[in-house]
């Protein structure tokens, strides 16, 4: 019992001591932080004071005077290439015009009438001008219509060409043979898949009835 008395003394004694390094070794973590925390504010402290100077230096009388003689500068630069710049020819063919006087003999002697006073006085042409023809649209312009079949079966107006007057309505009707149906219309037609329909003939067309065998 006095044995395991001395042994727990010693473990403690150990751990004791164990804990005493460990905490000294914290405590120089600490520091150098600490010291590294310091030394950071201390250059964020210096750069905070330089930019202050500056500030200070731009904003103060001092900097306003230099702001002040930079803009001068450019002023009189401004001016300078102003005065610079080369008249151009068109420039100086203006102020010649303006400048030079009228010496033609327009100008000087007032011109005499050439008329005799008993010359009787024109009198204006009344001669009619033509009118201009017409420019409405020759609606007697024939366009050609041209009606195809692909199958079995019958279109009115029947397959062949046929003439109409320009923007003439025409209406198509197709219908299929026995043991056939009728598809479409092929071409500019107003409704493609009905078997009754219209063109508009504002040009020659072809059109062209399709068929296929029912099932």
């Amino acid at each position: 019992m006095y044995d395991a008395i001395i042994d727990l003394k010693s473990a403690a004694q150990a751990f004791s001591t164990d804990l005493s390094r460990q905490q000294a070794k914290l405590k120089k973590v600490t520091d150098a932080a600490e010291a590294k925390e310091d030394e950071l504010y201390a250059a964020w402290t210096s750069r905070q004071g330089a930019a202050a100077k500056v500030y200070g230096v731009i904003f103060g009388g001092s900097g306003l005077v230099v702001i002040l003689i930079i803009i001068i500068l450019l002023v009189w630069l401004r001016r300078r290439r102003l005065a610079e710049q080369p008249i151009g020819p068109t420039e100086l063919v203006s102020e010649s015009a303006t400048t030079l006087p009228d010496t033609s003999p327009m100008a000087t002697t007032p011109e005499k009438s050439k008329t005799p006073p008993d010359t009787p006085t024109p009198v204006p042409s009344t001669t009619s001008v033509p009118a201009p023809e017409s420019t409405k649209r020759d609606t007697t312009t024939q366009c050609i219509l041209t009606i195809k079949i692909s199958g079995e079966g019958t279109t009115d107006p029947a397959q062949g060409s046929h003439q109409f007057k320009e923007e003439t309505v025409i209406k198509l009707s197709a219908r299929s043979s026995k043991g056939w149906k009728f598809v479409g219309w092929v071409g500019d037609v107003d409704e493609p898949y009905s078997q009754g329909t219209t063109i508009i003939m504002d040009m020659d067309k072809i059109v062209t009835a399709t068929f296929q065998p029912s099932e």
